[in-house]
């Protein structure tokens, strides 16, 4: 399997000892699929990386930041046994879906297909959290025992987690390296999420599992 030179420092499986042949029973979600019916009979992963999507440039090319969660969710898993990355994020107009786009951007660094799960589908965090819930419903219950990690910009973290956990689910910040951005830029991105938060936590209970969405 051939692995980007940014990453061949670990060229051990991905996914560490994942049942491949339980995991191969289970379609891919691709951009145009719909997602598993069900992960039921999976025993596996223990790390599950829920990679938040961003900015995708008009020519279909991720963003700087973008490129930076990709990343840090790179460095993360080669530390972690069983790992499954799921890519969140819907799609801008005529770009490309921001999950498409990450799951592109982990297979070109080694990530074998069967490893990551894609949810092509949200265009804001919460939204995003929300269309993937049916699968990592699923994978809660074929692996109750798995760490969640949220890999996304610092910044972001807090919003992520706090919406989980008002859905009942624990989870772990993974947040990736400070952008080089001037302290008052940074300021500003703090304040925002942290507004969007206030706006969230009400959708976060409404939207909560087991009731319909709005």
């Amino acid at each position: 399997m051939a692995v980007s030179p940014r990453h061949a420092r670990a060229p051990r499986h991905w996914c560490g000892a994942v049942r491949w042949d339980k995991l191969q029973r289970v379609p891919i979600t691709r951009a145009a699929e719909p997602l598993p019916g069900t992960l039921q009979s999976l025993r596996w992963p223990r790390h599950v990386l829920l990679i938040l999507g961003c900015t995708v440039r008009a020519d279909g090319s991720p963003s700087r930041a973008l490129r930076r969660r990709v990343d840090s969710a790179l460095r993360l898993a080669e530390a972690l046994p069983d790992v499954l990355f799921v890519p969140l994020g819907g799609a801008r107009g005529a770009r490309p879906a921001e999950a498409a786009v990450i799951e592109r951007l982990l297979r070109e660094a080694g990530v074998p297909a069967a490893a990551v799960r894609a949810v092509p589908a949200g265009h804001t965090t919460i939204s995003s959290l929300r269309a993937a819930w049916p699968l990592l419903r699923e994978l809660s219950r074929a692996a109750p025992r798995a760490r969640w990690h949220v890999c996304t910009d610092r910044y972001h973290v807090l919003r992520c987690r706090v919406i989980l956990r008002l859905w009942g689910k624990h989870s772990h910040g993974a947040p990736a390296p400070r952008p080089a951005l001037p302290a008052r830029r940074l300021a500003v991105l703090y304040a925002r999420d942290r507004l969007a938060l206030l706006k969230d936590v009400p959708l976060a209970l409404w939207w909560r599992p087991g009731r319909e969405a709005p």
